[in-house]
This record gives structure tokens, C-alpha cells and sequence, in this order.
């Protein structure tokens, strides 16, 4: 069977969770004994060009489809490759050969598939790939730049896309119970839950001594995260402001390109004491994230908002090390909430006292019991679902 994966950035060398997913779910359909093509819109003009993807459109083509546009590519390009004919027949031709089910993961391209159906007179299967409620975060990261009317305008059309493309769709995946409780209640089709998970992936020497350098050889504990603004917000939410949360000779390590963008934040230097104890690793390759996280003394979570679940929680709740979270980040991962070493702050004030109280106790041990019980967060078991959708 030939599946078409339909998305707005490309994988071949994922970094933020969408494209992390994405290339697992590819990965996952060709270990099933499938042939897969990873396709679709580049969805920033940052993206390095992908075979199988049309590069991201000029911002003239797509203001007449969102305005403002910014935070809004995502709706603008799928309106665009929808209605706009020489779009779809862009993205139509790079589309080899016709699919026997078209999977999209987000909203965004659905309205792109269906059309594309109809046209080729296909009869692949459409799922829906849903990675959160799209609508209420969308509306969240909008009012931090623009205000609550506009973003009410936002959501609403986001919201709109949304539902029509549960609406169209042969089968739904979502990666939580409360975002399939939602879909079910849009459609009667077949919904599953199919939730982030986390690649094994072992530390050697070279790893440990790339961590060591980076965190002089101190306590640190870690956040791995994108640039995304909820990323940014949630940082400062729960770690912003007057922080004696850590020790002298204790360290804040952010992997990922929410390092940069934290330190740019205005909120970084009115944070007294953030700054003396804050290491921006950057992006960095996978050995070296291996390393951070196998020497790390605790994974944090500062997560205020955003809807799906979160793919760091499970890596987090995967390395064995103590996990600090807000109740947010936990969404989709409830069963490990009373783990050993699995502390939840229900304030910002409590999460500090936490993360202090956390690196000042050993390193921690888990048992053969917890351990085993935490093979279920792998990816190879999180999108066993997704089987029963194309058998």
C-alpha cells in the first residue's frame, strides 16, 4: 500500500515536535510493510528546501487569505492551496504516484486533499492527523500580540478549518483522550488516540563529555524545547521573576531554539537571579541531546498552555530522571502523575520551591517496575493505532 503523508514542513531532520511526529508516523507506516511520501507546503520561509515539497508561498499571495498573517501562515496556506488553481496544481504534480490513503497531519492541507481527491477521482481513505484542538491555542498565541477581538477573528476561521476537516476526514487520529472525546463529538467516523511518544536513544562517552562541557560540570536541570511562543510564555509564567529556585553552582539548561528566544525576551533580564544560573544550548544533534539529557538531575515541564500533548513530557517522563511539570504539560500523560520522582506545581511559587527542594534530593533510582511500565511511552507503541486505521 502507497500512503501519502501531507504536511507544512518537511522531516528529514525533524526538530520541533510537529515534524518529530510527522517523521515518526512515516516511519512508522513503512515499518508496517508500506511505501510512504512525505509531501506537501513548506510552512516558513525558513524551512531549507525538501523534495516533495513546494517552497512557501510569496507573503502577497497569502495576505488575501489572513490578515494579519502573522501566526496565521498555517490557515492562509491551506486556503491558498485549496481555492487558488495554480497552487493546487503545483503541489498536485509533485504528488507521485496517486495514493492509496492520504494521511494529514494538522488541519491546514485537508481541504487541499479532498480536492485532490475528487479531481484524480482516487479512492484513498482520508485521516486526519489532528495534534491538538487547534482553535483555543491558536486564539492564545494570537492575544499576546494582537488582542482578544482579533483573536476571537483568528480562532473562529481556525476553528472553522478545523471541524471541516473532522467533518471530511474517513478516520481521525488525536493524541489525547480529551481531544478524541472532542472529535467524537464532531463526527461518527472512526477516532483513535495515538499520543506522542519518545525514540530510545542511548548516551556514549562523547555525549556525556559534549554535556559536561556545556554544563561546566554542574547540577543542571533541563528543558528541551522549540521556539514556539507557549514555549516561551510558559518559561516565564512559571520560572519569571525573582528565582531562588536554584543553588550558586546550579544551572538552567534549555536545548532547543527556545534557548535564544527566552534570552531575547525583555522578561529574561527583569527575572533577577534567571540570568546568573541560565545556559542556552541551542540546537543541538542528537548525540549531544542524548548526553544532556542522560546527565541532566531533572527535566522540567513549564508548560501554561497549548492543547494536544506535549512530545518533551514523554521524554522527560522516559529518561528516568526527576520530572518537574505544570498540571498542563501532564495532559495525555495522567497514569505517570504519581510516579516516583513525578512532582506537579500548581503555581508558579510552588514550581520554584519544587525544582529547589528536587535538586538538593539524589539522583533518582527507578525501580524495574517503573521502568518497564514507561516502555509503553516508545513510539513504536504510541502509534500502534494508527494500524487499525489503514488495515
Amino acid at each position: 500500500m502507497h500512503i501519502l503523508l501531507l504536511t507544512t514542513y518537511p522531516v528529514a531532520v525533524p526538530r520541533h515536535g510537529g515534524q518529530i511526529r510527522a517523521a515518526e508516523i512515516a516511519r512508522f507506516y513503512r515499518q508496517q510493510g508500506h511505501s510512504v511520501q512525505v509531501a506537501g507546503v513548506l510552512g516558513s520561509a525558513t524551512y531549507a528546501s525538501a523534495p516533495g515539497f513546494v517552497p512557501f508561498p510569496d507573503e502577497k499571495q497569502l495576505n488575501q487569505w489572513a490578515d494579519p498573517l502573522f501566526l496565521m501562515e498555517d490557515v492562509a496556506i491551506g486556503e491558498h492551496f485549496l481555492k487558488n488553481d495554480d497552487a493546487f496544481a503545483a503541489l498536485s504534480r509533485v504528488i507521485q504516484p496517486v495514493p492509496d490513503v492520504i494521511h494529514v497531519e494538522q488541519p491546514w492541507l485537508m481541504g487541499f486533499a479532498q480536492r485532490f481527491i475528487q479531481q484524480t477521482h482516487a479512492s484513498a481513505p482520508l485521516i486526519y492527523g489532528s495534534q491538538n484542538i487547534e482553535a483555543p491555542l491558536k486564539a492564545a498565541i494570537v492575544k499576546t500580540y494582537y488582542g482578544q477581538q482579533i483573536a476571537e477573528n483568528q480562532a473562529q476561521q481556525v476553528r472553522a478549518m478545523e471541524n471541516a476537516a473532522i467533518e471530511m476526514a474517513d478516520s481521525v487520529s488525536c493524541v489525547s483522550e480529551e481531544d478524541a472525546l472532542y472529535t467524537r463529538q464532531r463526527t461518527s467516523k472512526p477516532v483513535v488516540v495515538a499520543p506522542n511518544g519518545v525514540t530510545e536513544c542511548h548516551a556514549d562517552k562523547a555525549a556525556f563529555a559534549a554535556a559536561a562541557k556545556m554544563s561546566q560540570g554542574r547540577q543542571y536541570a533541563l528543558y528541551c524545547a522549540s521556539a514556539h511562543p507557549p514555549n516561551i510564555h510558559g518559561f516565564f509564567d512559571w520560572l519569571g521573576g525573582s528565582n531562588g529556585a536554584l543553588d550558586h553552582d546550579q544551572r538552567i539548561i534549555v536545548a532547543g531554539s527556545a534557548g535564544q528566544a527566552i534570552q531575547d525576551d525583555d522578561r529574561f533580564h527583569q527575572s533577577p537571579g534567571l540570568p546568573a544560573v541560565f545556559i542556552q544550548a541551542g540546537l543541538v544533534d542528537d548525540s549531544t541531546l542524548a548526553g544532556l539529557i542522560a546527565g541532566a538531575h531533572a527535566m522540567i515541564l513549564p508548560i501554561s498552555a497549548g492543547g494536544g500533548t506535549n512530545l518533551k513530557t514523554a521524554e522527560a517522563l522516559y529518561s528516568g530522571q526527576h520530572v518537574l511539570a505544570s498540571p498542563k504539560a501532564m495532559r495525555g500523560f495522567e497514569p505517570f502523575e504519581n510516579d516516583a520522582g513525578v512532582v506537579i506545581a500548581e503555581s508558579a511559587g510552588q514550581f520554584k520551591r519544587q525544582l529547589r527542594h528536587m535538586m538538593a534530593q539524589p539522583p533518582l533510582q527507578l525501580d524495574a517496575t517503573a521502568r518497564q511500565s514507561r516502555q509503553s511511552l516508545r513510539w513504536s507503541h504510541c502509534l500502534q493505532p494508527l494500524g487499525d486505521l489503514i488495515s
